[in-house]
């Protein structure tokens, strides 16, 4: 058994939100907790097992002003893995992107990936020299370690779209308000398709009945149990049609300007 988390502080957040982490923390190694999820957990480890726990802390590990946290994490047993600047000004670099965990010896490495994140953009300087890079994190944890906790859980795949096959009924207008499909919505730009709009509808309501993709790279789902209130796309004068390649397969028609391509989701005969 293992927890993986993401956090974000607004940096003008007050020192409510330290409260507030802590206690999601003596949750997640609640031991009643994670009865509710499986019924293999071993309560002889005190239900001690990895968390990881990554994000924008916008609290700075190399500043003396970050003591109060840094108590807070070593009362939680959490260990800090990053320990570089991870923010950039023209003058400093700070170091508020974290990793925290209470397994350290798991993580196989930590490397910082230059990115335009947390990135200060001013003019260039005078003297034409170049600012430090803007940079996220990597972690990788030790892949033996996380499969020999997914053997001790006997963890199976969800049935996600497995099973599952789509019909396509139309080119449908998307309302505002609602939204014609509102139960559900990813945007993925660059990778989206009909199998990766499908698999995130079903993954995400198990009752899902309806899909559509809008503008290449926008997924809705609904669970709706008809589709006489969709209103179709019958006049291709306007120009508001179903006509915009997906983003991850030009092959396919992933909707147009707030027009769903929709499909029925049913069970594979």
């Amino acid at each position: 058994m293992f927890l993986v988390g993401v956090l974000y502080r607004p940096p003008n957040s007050n020192s409510n939100i330290w409260n507030l982490f802590s206690e999601s923390v003596d949750k997640a190694l609640d031991c009643n907790l994670w009865d509710l999820f499986s019924e293999s957990v071993d309560k002889s480890l005190g239900c001690n097992y990895p968390i990881f726990l990554c994000g924008d802390f916008n609290c700075d590990m190399m500043s003396n002003t970050s003591s109060s946290f840094k108590k807070l994490l070593n009362r939680l047993n959490l260990e800090n893995v990053v320990w570089e600047s991870t923010n950039f000004t023209t003058q400093t670099g700070t170091c508020i992107d974290l990793c925290v965990t209470n397994r350290k010896n798991l993580i196989k490495s930590v490397t910082i990936l230059t990115l335009l994140h947390h990135c200060y953009k001013p003019e260039i300087p005078d003297n034409n020299e170049l600012l430090p890079p803007c940079h996220l994190i990597k972690f990788v944890i030790n892949e033996k370690e996380i499969l020999d906790q997914l053997k001790i859980l006997n963890v199976n795949k969800p049935a996600g779209s497995e099973g599952k096959h789509l019909q396509y009924i139309g080119c449908y207008v998307d309302q505002s308000t609602p939204r014609t499909l509102p139960d559900g919505y990813l945007k993925l730009e660059g990778d989206m398709t009909n199998d990766v709009c499908l698999d995130y509808c079903c993954g995400s309501l198990t009752t899902a009945t309806f899909m559509g993709i809008e503008d290449a790279d926008h997924c809705f789902c609904s669970t709706v149990a008809r589709s006489t209130n969709f209103v179709p796309r019958n006049d291709p004068d306007s120009g508001l049609i179903c006509n915009i390649p997906c983003s991850g397969n030009q092959s396919e028609i992933c909707g147009g300007f707030w027009s769903l391509s929709t499909y029925k989701i049913g069970k594979r005969r």
